[in-house]
């Protein structure tokens, strides 16, 4: 007898319907009397089949998105890859690693087979990456001390702003102008991005200033005529003395 489709058997004189061999999951025939194997249509990359004796094209399964397969004839669900973390995959029935998409600079993920761009997560503010595909938080770059970043999903360190002349901040990762320091009364800094205190420079003797975060010496008031201070750094003119 004739092997139905989905079958195959090389041998002749066939009189059992046992005698036929199934084609194997992630095969398929839809042609009777076929005489091996190799005669059963692999599912295209992309797909997998897990049932045997299979008639029709039909019965292959596409990978879902996020996963992928390169060879053919997979036979199970778990032959489907997952894209890894740091990308995602859009598209289901892929076969290529490459329809993997990275996480676009100034984002990660940290799970694999994702599907979306959505599924990206933002470096958080004070941070940033500027590379693509980052698969961790990890991965996000602190801002450097004196600088700020109030903004998530930052792909640049020059989207890290200067605390202002007049302020400073050690830390790094700093996410609001208010954590720039301002340097006290009776000092000034011209430097941006100042991360010492030790930037704050004291007013000259017979010079006050009751602000903080001043930013050039100008900012230092000239005492009265007809007082004075030897004093560096004074911050009222209660300091003044009447000559």
């Amino acid at each position: 007898i004739q092997c139905s489709a989905g079958t195959y058997s090389a041998q002749l004189g066939n009189d059992e319907v046992s005698d036929c061999t199934a084609c194997p999951a992630g095969t398929w025939s839809n042609t009777a009397g076929i005489s091996q194997r190799s005669d059963c249509i692999d599912c295209i990359a992309g797909k997998y089949a897990v049932a045997v004796a299979s008639i029709s094209v039909s019965v292959c399964i596409a990978c879902p998105a996020g996963k992928y397969v390169t060879s053919t004839g997979s036979d199970a669900d778990t032959d489907c890859i997952d894209c890894l973390a740091g990308k995602y995959g859009t598209v289901t029935a892929s076969s290529a690693e490459t329809n993997c998409i990275e996480c676009p600079a100034g984002r990660y993920v940290m799970v694999a087979s994702s599907t979306a761009v959505e599924d990206c997560i933002d470096c958080p503010a004070g941070k940033y990456v500027d590379t693509s595909g980052s698969s961790d938080v990890s991965n996000c770059i602190n801002c450097a001390s004196g600088r700020w970043l109030d903004t998530s999903g930052s792909d640049d360190v020059t989207d890290c702003i200067d605390c202002v002349a007049g302020t400073w901040v050690s830390t790094t990762g700093n996410t609001n102008v208010s954590d720039c320091i301002p340097c006290v009364p009776g000092t000034y800094s011209t430097r941006i991005s100042s991360v010492v205190v030790l930037d704050c420079i004291s007013c000259v003797a017979g010079k006050w200033s009751a602000s903080s975060a001043n930013s050039a010496p100008t900012d230092c008031i000239d005492w009265l005529a007809g007082t004075f201070n030897v004093v560096v750094g004074s911050m009222s003119i209660a300091d003044c003395t009447v000559c």
